[in-house]
């Protein structure tokens, strides 16, 4: 499902972003933003094509007018989005089919029109012409929306054709007055608003549906069967901006969503979902990357919870496990998979049976932060507000209760002011007198307001650190200097004989503690604590390895985890990589033991 939305915010701020929690759409524009070429207007996870406001000469405020059309990071990646034609009052851009998951290539423009009262835009009566050539180009190469405020009241006005497919339109010759090549209008659900006026505007609007066969999703398909307002002020309501589409793909929009009236803009943001490939485009950016392998460990072990000897008494209860791996570690059918397995569950049994094991649980979605001076006093009022908005959603022409609502919505945004407001006069003034009298508290509340509780993103992404970590040794190394004499050292004949116990017990001893287990959660501490008991099964798995000539699968699988470095280029991310990395400490017992015994570094030891 493309998710779509349209909001005239009445002044662009990335706050207003967040607090509708615009990250849900995958492509939304925005109206009305008063921005000038310089506005900063970046918004996380998001590029966006920007036309700026206009202001007339000579006048000083504001500016009107100004769009943003907003789109994940994911289409710009695959280049499936493209601008195509931009102006002052429109910008359209082309969504490719095959890379967004469509039937068709669609053109969607995000259009903002003055009011007619207004002249802010004196070419305001060419833009219904503009948009009727750039919709007859676009239809004949894909399908079009169009999406944003028109200004426009059209009541119940009917915007297609009626009885076109009869001889209504015969003239007294009985020759149709449609043209020759002239398709019937489907036939759609009746168009229900909730707004009863018609303006000049509204009536261009129609027109222009109808000579463009582009049809007004609002108040037609679930979600908007009434046709909600759209526009909310003290001196009334009205249903002004819109969602215009394409006849033929009518039936592939799911649901139109009109938000309730809030403080942040007199307009409610508009939502719709337009059927696809679900997830196609996400999909298609990240193929390459096993989910599995990005999965966190299954939990860990709380050592502390247990001890040596109780771990050691585990391990004497799996005598008879012992025995039986013995036997099987001697006998050449067995496979060397299942032979490493089975010692790995031996040692996992007695570790279940010693320490607590604490599943690792999902990530929890975090709770949006509020500013530190949104008090409760703030929360009851937004809450009584919201409540209002949706009662005068449903009943807009409710006098008392539209006079309600402005009066809280007036009050709510004064009481925001003056709390925000305080709560600065109380920090100063705290300041000042902690400056002298307690240094320390003055330097905690310091750094509590500089304090950023917004986690940055990590500016590598997902797909590249997945390939650059399956990569990293894949790959030989040729800048290692190893003349003949050291090859020669480290081919010799010592790799021809069997390990011994002392070896293996000298190469546990110099196994770290607390150190990240691998994959198969085995610690240091297990190998440390049952060395005596476990040494003669590890050195009989070692001695079949060697013999066998195969490595266990399971020794050369790998895991990583996005451990939040800010590493912006390959050798800072080399650098967190080899801090973070995980390993098996069996398979780096075993290279620790050869290399002691050649006298080299475990680098140059290859299975």
């Amino acid at each position: 499902m493309l998710q779509l939305g349209c909001w005239n915010i009445n002044g662009f701020s990335s706050q207003k972003l967040n607090d509708i929690n615009c990250s849900k759409f995958d492509i939304f524009g925005i109206v009305e933003s008063w921005t000038h070429g310089e506005s900063s207007i970046s918004f996380k996870n998001y590029t966006c094509f920007h036309q700026p406001g206009i202001k007339k000469k000579g006048k000083r405020g504001r500016r009107s007018g100004g769009i943003i059309l907003y789109f994940k990071n994911e289409f710009k990646k695959s280049n499936a989005i493209i601008k195509i034609a931009q102006s002052k009052n429109y910008i359209f851009i082309k969504l490719d089919k095959d890379k967004c998951g469509l039937t068709h290539d669609i053109f969607l423009g995000c259009v903002y029109i003055n009011p007619r009262a207004k002249s802010v835009c004196p070419e305001n009566d060419k833009i219904f012409d503009s948009l009727s050539s750039l919709v007859n180009k676009y239809s004949e190469l894909g399908k079009v929306i169009i999406m944003g405020d028109c200004n426009s009241r059209t009541a119940n006005l009917i915007d297609y054709i009626e009885l076109d497919e009869t001889d209504y339109h015969q003239n007294s010759e009985g020759k149709s007055n449609l043209p020759t090549n002239y398709t019937s209008d489907l036939i759609l659900p009746k168009r229900n608003n909730l707004d009863p006026e018609i303006n000049e505007q509204g009536r261009m609007l129609i027109d222009f549906c109808i000579e463009s066969k582009m049809r007004i999703l609002n108040g037609r398909i679930d979600g908007d069967s009434l046709g909600f307002h759209t526009y909310y002020c003290p001196r009334g309501s009205s249903s002004i901006d819109y969602f215009l589409v394409s006849e033929d793909i009518f039936h592939e929009f799911v649901y139109l969503h009109v938000f309730p009236p809030n403080e942040l803009s007199d307009h409610s943001l508009l939502w719709t979902g337009l059927k696809n490939n679900s997830n196609y485009i996400y999909s298609q950016i990240n193929n390459n990357i096993n989910t599995k392998d990005c999965d966190l460990l299954p939990g860990k072990y709380n050592l502390e919870s247990g001890s040596r000897e109780k771990f050691v008494e585990a391990v004497q209860d799996s005598k008879l496990l012992i025995d039986q791996f013995l036997l099987e570690v001697n006998n050449p059918e067995m496979d060397i998979n299942n032979l490493s397995e089975n010692l790995s569950n031996i040692i996992l049994d007695s570790a279940n049976k010693t320490f607590n094991f604490r599943p690792f649980k999902g990530k929890r979605k975090k709770k949006k932060g509020k500013q530190k001076w949104f008090n409760g006093n703030c929360k009851f009022f937004k809450r009584e507000l919201n409540n209002l908005g949706s009662r005068l959603q449903q009943h807009p022409n409710n006098h008392d209760l539209k006079t309600s609502y402005h009066q809280l919505r007036r009050e709510y945004k004064k009481l925001l002011k003056d709390t925000k407001k305080k709560f600065i006069t109380d920090i100063i003034d705290k300041l000042d007198s902690l400056h002298e009298d307690n240094p320390k508290l003055f330097w905690k509340t310091i750094n509590n307001l500089k304090k950023n509780t917004n986690r940055e993103e990590n500016p590598i992404p997902l797909s590249e650190m997945s390939n650059y970590l399956k990569k990293l040794y894949e790959e030989n190394n040729t800048d290692l200097d190893i003349s003949k004499i050291e090859i020669e050292n480290i081919n010799n004949k010592h790799l021809d004989y069997a390990f011994i116990c002392k070896e293996v017990r000298d190469g546990i001893k110099k196994l770290k503690k607390n150190k990240q287990p691998g994959i198969d959660l085995i610690y240091n501490e297990f190998l440390l604590y049952g060395k005596d008991l476990l040494l003669l099964p590890i050195v009989n798995l070692f001695n079949r390895i060697l013999s066998s000539g195969k490595f266990p699968d399971a020794w050369n699988l790998s895991w990583s985890s996005d451990f939040n470095a800010q590493c912006n280029d390959v050798p800072t991310l080399n650098a967190h990589v080899k801090d973070h990395i995980i390993y098996y400490p069996v398979k780096d017992l075993s290279a620790s033991v050869v290399s002691t015994e050649l006298n080299v570094i475990p680098e140059l030891i290859e299975f």
